[in-house]
Order: C-alpha cells, then structure tokens, then sequence
C-alpha cells in the first residue's frame, strides 16, 4: 500500500480519514508511507508549531478573512500553489466574506472547469465574486479598438481565448481603477502584472505558499522582494502546510499497522520506528523486492 501525499485538514480531510479506516480493514503486509514534516529535533524545518500560526486550513481562512478587512480600501494581492483548490477556496470565502472578488488567473479558471466537469467541489467561473484576469500579452492590444478582435486574440493561447469575452473577465485597468473592490492572486511569474495594475502605496500582499528551504527558493524570495518593496506593498506570510504532520502520521501508522514500514519523501526515515512493525529504510538508488 502507498499513501501518497496526505492531508487530514482541509475541506476535504475526511476522505482521507475514510482512506485510513479502509486502509486498517485491509491489514496490508507492506505500507510504504510519506514523512515530509517528519525532521530531527534541531532540524530548521522540522515539523513545529509556531506560535499563533493557523494550525488548519479552516483557520487559515478566518485569518485571511481578517487581514482582507485590515487593509481598508486598498488591493489585496495574494499567492497561493495554482493547482490547490482548497486554499482557493480559502481565499475565495475570504473575499466573499469582505465584500470582494477573487480574481484568478486564466490557467486557474481552465482548472475549475476541468475540476467542475468532474463534479468536484469548487467554484464556477460564472460565480458572481469570481474575476478572470485578462492580462497584456505579446503587443499588448487587447482591449484596444484600433485592432480587430482576431489580431488582438493572436497574443493568447488557444485554450485561453474562451476567457477574453467570458462575463466575468476583466482587465488591469479594471482593477487599477477599483482596487477596494478586488483580491488579485498573482504568483512569482505573474508580479509583472502589476506594472500595469499599479497597486496604491501600502497595498497588501499575502502570501501562502512554504517559507524558502533551499538555495533556489531563497533567491526566489529575494526576487520578491524587490518587487514588493518597489511597489511599496506590506507582506503578510499566511499558511499552513497540506502535509500531514508528524502526530498524524504516527496515528495513521498505529491505526493502519502494516508488518512493515518504508518511508519516503522525507530526510528522516529514522523517525518511523514502531514497536510491532518493520522499518525498511531505502537508500537513494537502492532497489528492493516486496
């Protein structure tokens, strides 16, 4: 058996809860487990509360909630993985709960259509506090009525040219003139974006994603940075990790208890020992019969 990536909190950490209860009903021989929060002690990022941090996803949302009714009249920018819907949830029930439209990004909304058409739980595209950011691309003519519309489509994939006349696209001068109004989710590649947005001074910018933990991501926050400080925006770090910690790892194990144990995604393997169930530790490159 192989859990993959799990996550108990969340809008949908019951099914993971139910993954666990069949998973024990099965009594597999081998289980072969994630432990990405799983560290040493001393270790930098070691799974650890931190002290008035939101410890679960519906508490992450009643922070944003309040950091969004914080900043007054000003735009609120935000990043947050493309791909997890449940922080988009978050944030989108948070700038409901303001008064405020979501405005995501053209890749975004292809994913809620993908993930409507598969009956998930998530918002429409059609949703009144949904915006689709229409962007400048390419010569940057969109929008512009010197131009016929197939010129200005040309800047635009193919996939994305569904969105530019949808009913809730809307365009950077759209924001600019009513930043109260909005929640802008803009990630590392998309800060581009708003040089033509132009975000009042003191605007908000939060940010949910991990904290840095390489060398590559560290110079990435850097790059950030410069972009916040430039625009004179105040950052807010906001999140909680979509991995399981520690405590509910060791639940799960003793719930489930396989005869054998074999971690993976983590840099301590050492810390799945129990007493009952073989640990098997797998060296990097290292292959084993099951």
């Amino acid at each position: 058996m192989y859990t993959g990536d799990l996550r108990f909190h969340g809008y949908g950490g019951y099914l993971t809860k139910n993954f666990v209860k069949r998973a024990a009903d099965l009594q597999p021989v081998i289980m072969i487990t994630e432990g990405t929060r799983v560290g040493k002690e001393n270790d930098k990022y070691r799974d650890k509360d931190v002290p008035g941090a939101p410890r679960s996803e519906e508490e992450l949302k009643e922070k944003i909630s309040e950091l969004i009714r914080d900043s007054g009249k000003k735009l609120v920018v935000a990043n947050w993985p493309v791909r997890d819907t449940d922080r988009m949830l978050s944030f989108y029930r948070a700038s409901k709960e303001n008064d405020r439209r979501l405005v995501i990004s053209m890749k975004q909304a292809y994913l809620l259509d993908l993930l409507r058409a598969a009956d998930a739980d998530v918002p429409s595209v059609n949703d009144d506090h949904i915006r689709i950011h229409i962007p400048r691309k390419g010569w940057g003519i969109f929008n512009d009525e010197r131009y016929p519309n197939y010129m200005q489509e040309q800047d635009y994939d193919k996939w994305e040219r569904r969105y530019l006349y949808h009913k809730n696209a809307i365009t950077d001068r759209e924001i600019r003139e009513n930043q109260e109004e909005f929640v802008l989710r803009c990630d590392y590649f998309e800060l581009k974006n708003l040089i033509d947005v132009k975000p009042q001074e003191g605007s908000l910018y939060l940010r949910s994603v991990t904290e840095p933990f390489d060398d590559e991501m560290e110079i990435d926050a850097i790059r950030v940075k410069n972009w916040l400080n430039h625009f004179k925006l105040k950052m807010e770090q906001i999140h909680v990790s979509g991995h399981a910690s520690k405590p509910e790892l060791i639940e799960m194990i003793k719930e489930i208890h396989p005869q054998k144990i074999i971690p993976i995604h983590t840099e301590y393997p050492e810390g799945f020992r129990f007493k009952g169930m073989e640990t098997i530790m797998v060296k990097e490159g290292e292959k084993i019969s099951l």
